[in-house]
């Protein structure tokens, strides 16, 4: 009976150290999702823009400080000449609260420009994007939505 006791208290306590352990992480755990579309201005026709957005979905506020893109199966480049950034700039490292979103805007055409400036491989490119954080952890868009480049 004593020896059914002493598992029973054991497996208890080894249940109550993992739980906590998970639970510690939950909380502490950064997560930020990664958003990009084309965009068209209200009364114009066609796309002139990029929309890239980041949401804190975790549980801890995460300070973004640059935001990039991939050409998938080439290269990785820094994004820059944004056309409207909000709530505040990455430059100024960016403090996203959770549940809040960082957005930025960037012109459509330049951005293309750039892409095929920079890709190594034939096109078409698929581009995802991201933005790494103060401590350099990277939160990138799925592949499955990257955006698609032609050249001209």
């Amino acid at each position: 009976m004593a020896l059914v006791a002493l598992i029973i208290a054991l497996a208890t306590f080894a249940w109550t150290v993992t739980w906590s352990v998970y639970e510690f992480r939950q909380r502490s755990r950064r997560e930020i999702r990664v958003h990009a579309w084309f965009a068209g201005t209200p009364g114009k026709e066609g796309i002139d823009s990029i929309d890239v957005s980041a949401v804190n979905i975790g549980h801890v506020p995460v300070t973004l400080r640059v935001a990039n893109a991939r050409i998938i199966g080439d290269r990785q480049f820094a994004i820059t000449g944004w056309m409207h950034q909000e709530p505040r700039s990455l430059g100024s490292r960016a403090v996203v609260h959770v549940g809040e979103t960082w957005a930025g805007l960037i012109d459509a055409s330049a951005f293309a420009a750039e892409v095929e400036r920079v890709a190594t491989t034939p096109p078409p490119w698929r581009v995802v994007f991201a933005v790494t954080d103060a401590d350099d952890n990277r939160y990138e868009l799925a592949e499955r939505e990257a955006l698609e480049f032609e050249p001209g």
